[in-house]
């Protein structure tokens, strides 16, 4: 194959195929076989990426828990809400709902 010539996925399949049987590490068999190495590498990340498309769901993330302290000042109507290092103060009022939001928000 001359200098600039591109080879077609199928032939870097065959390519791949035949350095995968040879036994060899992927560098010797590309200096030994006249290949370009990063072109080969290339090619397995390209065929890879083929394999498996990036439209697969994601991972579910496991939940992080952390420690919550919530101070009432019952003078004030309000509360304080301590997240690690993250100190909030709401009014007694604030929606749980909101709440919940709220601190799902802080900890991710």
């Amino acid at each position: 194959m001359t200098k600039n010539q591109r080879r077609t996925l199928d032939e870097w399949k065959e390519i791949i195929d035949r350095a995968d049987s040879s036994g060899l590490h992927q560098k010797a068999f590309c200096e030994k076989e006249g290949v370009n190495y990063w072109s080969m590498r290339n090619a397995i990340a390209t065929l890879k990426n083929q394999k498996s498309p990036q439209t697969t769901t994601p991972k579910k993330r496991q939940p992080i828990f952390k420690e919550i302290r919530v101070a009432p000042d019952l003078a004030s109507g309000s509360a304080a809400l301590s997240i690690t290092m993250v100190k909030l103060g709401l009014p007694a009022s604030y929606p749980p709902s909101q709440l919940a939001v709220l601190i799902s928000e802080i900890t991710s």
